[in-house]
C-alpha cells in the first residue's frame, strides 16, 4: 500500500510554515544526538572502562528523566517563549553530549549530563507536538505528525557513523605482536 503523490506533497507542503520547519530542524538536531549517543557514545564509555551495566544505568537515566521532563513540558510552555525553550533545550542537549570526553569517565558526571540531557529531550519533545498540532489546526494535524515521522529518521541514517571510524583508526594505532600479524588484546 503506497501513499499517493499529492497526499505527499501536501504533507510536505506544511514545511513552509516557519513553526512546523522550526521544530522539524529540532527534531532532526534533537535525532542526531540520539545517533551520536547510541554509536560514539557507547564506544567511549566502553573505551574509558565503563562496564555494560554502568554503561546501561546510563541509558536508563535519560530514558527515566525523559519521562519525567514530559510532565514539566505544560509548566514549561507557560513560563516562556516554547521556541525559545525548545531551541534552548536542544542547544544544552548537544552541548551535554559534547562535553562527555571532558568528564574523564568519571560515572557522577557521566551520569548528571545523561539526567539532564533526558529531562531536557522530555521537556522539548511534547512541546514540539503542540507547537505543530496548534499551528496547523486541527484538520492538518495527521499531516504534520506524518511529516515530523518521515523526517525524523534521516540524521541517524544519513549522518556517517563517526564510532567506525573511530574503532578502526584505534584498531591500526595498535602494535602488532612480533612474527603473528595479530594485534593484541
Amino acid at each position: 500500500m503506497l501513499t499517493r503523490l499529492p497526499d505527499y506533497v501536501r504533507c510536505f507542503a506544511l514545511m513552509a510554515i516557519a513553526a512546523v520547519t522550526t521544530t522539524m530542524a529540532i527534531i532532526f538536531r534533537r535525532t542526531a544526538t540520539n545517533a551520536v549517543q547510541s554509536s560514539l557514545y557507547v564506544v567511549y564509555l566502553k573505551g574509558v572502562g565503563l562496564s555494560g551495566t554502568l554503561t546501561g544505568i546510563l541509558f536508563a537515566a535519560i530514558a527515566i528523566t525523559s519521562g519525567l521532563g514530559s510532565l514539566c513540558a505544560g509548566r514549561a510552555m507557560q513560563l516562556g517563549n516554547p521556541q525559545r525553550t525548545m531551541l534552548s533545550g536542544i542547544v544544552l542537549s548537544i552541548l551535554l553530549i559534547r562535553m562527555t570526553p571532558f568528564t574523564n569517565g568519571i560515572f557522577a558526571l557521566l551520569f548528571a549530563a545523561q539526567a539532564l540531557r533526558g529531562w531536557l529531550h522530555g521537556v522539548v519533545q511534547p512541546m514540539m507536538f503542540s507547537m505543530r498540532a496548534k499551528t496547523v489546526g486541527p484538520r492538518r494535524q495527521g499531516s504534520v505528525v506524518s511529516a515530523a515521522t518521515d523526517h525524523e529518521p534521516t540524521p541517524a541514517g544519513s549522518a556517517p557513523n563517526p564510532a567506525s571510524r573511530w574503532r578502526s583508526t584505534l584498531a591500526a594505532s595498535r602494535p602488532r605482536e612480533a612474527g603473528r600479524g595479530t594485534r593484541r588484546p
